[in-house]
């Protein structure tokens, strides 16, 4: 005689409800179980993604083997987000055994796991093909694809960071040799291609205090075009100036409402970014470097700041060094000249 047609409190197909059940000896259906989870773990290794592998799987033993839920479960501290398939109810305290309906909970912790998964979850009908040893099996390989994913994103995240401290301390090495850049202008236009390269952003402008006229004034910039060479400012005016006054670093995100830009005009197209004083590490900033991504684009993070500030004030020694050079190169020629008018001079007479 068939089972009673039980309430569909989980929202499943009449697919899943006509799920065979077992026979006298429940023989046949040990063997149907046996026959699926080949089908299954086929499953769990053919998706790209760990949790695509697992909402597979689950269709499958939904479908023909009567597993309602399955949730998945982190141990606490870890990095894995918990998910549920097929019922948000699944997640309230049941012990292993418990029992919904005609529906039976079984908590399945994995036989080994690096990612940090403490357990499945299933809702199971009764006389569901499937046994304690099916989700074993299933349990122990939906933590392996977790570990395997893991380990792969771990990798790849490895040679991102290797490959970027590369890059760090070569952009940091050729700004502390820019002293042999003897040409000032061919500097500063380094400086800016250089730190936008590094911080993977498209635009860079440097701006320095005009001895003169004591306003800042943009020298040198990278993807922006050639009129913004030239503008000047206030010292206290706009983000720039604001930044040379205080001399503290700034960083601002796509969707910032920092204080310290109330009042000023943002532009659209700016997403993400960072602007910071040039200062030695004794003495007044003599200038700002600027650095922006425009949208869509990731914001710069705290990491990027303290790199940045770093890169601007290795900049600000490379310009004072060219500086310092051009002014005593300039010196030893009126010198030479001085010498030589004073030897003509001394012949006349």
């Amino acid at each position: 005689m068939p089972d009673a047609v039980q309430p569909n409190l989980f929202g499943d197909s009449s697919e899943t409800r006509n799920a065979p059940v077992l026979d006298g000896t429940g023989q046949a259906s040990r063997n149907a179980g046996q026959d699926m989870l080949p089908r299954v773990l086929q499953c769990l290794h053919s998706a790209t993604r760990a949790s695509d592998a697992v909402s597979a799987a689950f269709a499958l033993m939904k479908s023909k083997g009567g597993v309602r839920a399955i949730s998945v479960e982190a141990a606490e501290g870890s990095s894995l987000p918990a998910f549920t398939l097929g019922v948000a109810g699944l997640l309230l305290d049941t012990n292993d055994g418990g029992r919904i309906s005609d529906e039976t909970i079984h908590a399945v912790k994995p036989t080994n796991s690096a990612s940090g998964i403490e357990q499945l979850r299933f809702v199971v009908r009764k006389n569901s093909l499937v046994d304690s040893a099916f989700l074993q099996a299933v349990t122990d390989v939906v933590a392996l694809r977790f570990d395997c994913e893991q380990a792969h994103s771990g990798r790849i995240h490895a040679e991102r960071e290797a490959s970027r401290r590369a890059r760090e301390v070569e952009a940091m090495y050729e700004v502390g040799q820019a002293i042999d850049r003897v040409d000032l202008a061919r500097l500063l236009s380094f400086i800016t291609e250089r730190a936008a390269s590094l911080m993977e952003a498209q635009a860079c402008s440097l701006m320095w205090v005009d001895s003169s006229t004591g306003r800042l004034r943009i020298e040198a910039s990278f993807g922006l075009s050639n009129e913004a060479v030239g503008h000047e400012q206030e010292q206290g005016a706009g983000i720039a100036g604001r930044v040379l006054q205080t001399e503290q670093p700034l960083r601002i995100l796509e969707d910032s409402n920092d204080p310290f830009l109330e009042g000023l005009n943002l532009r659209p197209e700016i997403g993400s970014s960072m602007i910071v004083p040039m200062k030695p590490r004794h003495g007044r900033a003599s200038g700002v470097l600027s650095i922006r991504r425009r949208r869509p684009s990731p914001d710069f993070t705290e990491e990027d700041l303290k790199l940045f500030s770093v890169f601007a004030s290795q900049a600000t020694l490379a310009i004072r060094n060219v500086k310092l050079y051009s002014d005593l190169k300039r010196r030893a020629d009126e010198l030479v000249n001085l010498a030589s008018l004073t030897r003509a001079l001394i012949t006349t007479f």
